[in-house]
């Protein structure tokens, strides 16, 4: 099993390199059109992500017809696509190229004028674009958390290209200190909130598309304690590639509970569907008292995974 793990990560540290060495030199438009080739070369063949994509679209909208459903994922696929190949496009003349094709609205002003502040987001669009974005602008530098990749050539070409514009990054371990650290020095943090974060780990179940599923308590306890403004973003792409980021603080009416964050995000992939990964275990886990048959096949009973 390890000798095959090496194996699968020198062929993706190698893809990586070309990667690295070609995407770069294209246009804007062959980067939208071969991101688009991608994805319909991996929607039109049963596999595991279009499966687990179409499962959950099942759940979230159990009126909607599987035409419509089929639509969503693949463009789902293509959001998704267009998120990996540009990690290598902008990471070269990336001022000039975010300048150009990424785009934020005057309701950046809420992010750019307030301290301290949490900036959230899901994974919806292009999060990793959206940090290119903020960090050229001139403000107080953003601190984002990220989990390392299993694979390690990986792992450094990403974090490379996350601190081009001046980002900071720290690791998930033991990041909620330094995190805490810096909103009390009135400075700048981002966060993911659609992540499966368990009770024994500092999670809470809340409903997500009528399902309880486990969400971060960290974002609300940082904001009680340190009294931050919570601002959500969302940067999603048009049919030419041109990326529109906009901010949304009204959303929470004062109220920065779990539920709360948890129902804006809800009502943005609402609003855009196929912008957001279809293709993750968000109802992985199965609380107490919900029946299995509510839940996705992949789904597994959360009492198996109690300490």
């Amino acid at each position: 099993m390890k000798f095959q793990r090496k194996i699968r990560q020198v062929g993706e540290s190698l893809l990586i390199g070309l990667s690295l060495c070609v995407i770069p030199l294209l246009s804007r438009r062959m980067v939208v059109s071969f991101s688009k080739w991608v994805a319909n070369l991996a929607f039109c063949h049963p596999n595991r992500l279009k499966r687990m994509a179409l499962a959950n679209l099942d759940l979230a909208f159990p009126q909607m017809s599987a035409e419509e459903k089929e639509c969503i994922a693949k463009e789902s696929f293509c959001t998704f696509a267009l998120m990996i190949i540009d990690l290598f496009w902008f990471g070269r003349f990336t001022a000039e190229r975010v300048a150009k094709y990424v785009k934020l609205d005057s309701s950046f002003d809420l992010y750019f004028e307030q301290n301290p502040v949490i900036l959230i987001t899901g994974h919806i669009g292009n999060w990793e674009v959206l940090g290119l974005s903020l960090g050229l602008q001139g403000n107080d530098p953003c601190t984002s958390v990220a989990m390392p990749l299993i694979n390690p050539f990986a792992d450094r070409v990403l974090n490379r290209f996350r601190v081009l514009t001046g980002l900071n990054v720290v690791p998930r371990q033991g990041a909620v200190r330094t995190i805490m650290k810096i909103l009390k020095e009135g400075g700048k943090v981002a966060l993911l909130m659609d992540q499966n974060t368990l009770p024994d780990a500092g999670g809470e179940f809340v409903e997500f598309f009528g399902l309880p599923v486990p969400v971060s308590k960290t974002v609300s306890a940082l904001s009680e304690h340190t009294s931050a403004h919570i601002v959500y973003v969302f940067c999603t792409a048009d049919s030419d590639g041109v990326y529109a980021a906009k901010a949304y603080e009204g959303c929470l009416d004062g109220d920065k509970s779990v539920q709360a964050l948890t129902a804006c995000l809800e009502a943005e992939i609402r609003r855009n569907p196929g912008k957001w990964l279809w293709m993750y275990k968000r109802w992985r886990y199965i609380p107490d008292g919900y029946s299995e048959d509510k839940y996705p096949y992949y789904s597994e009973r959360w009492e198996a995974k109690k300490v």
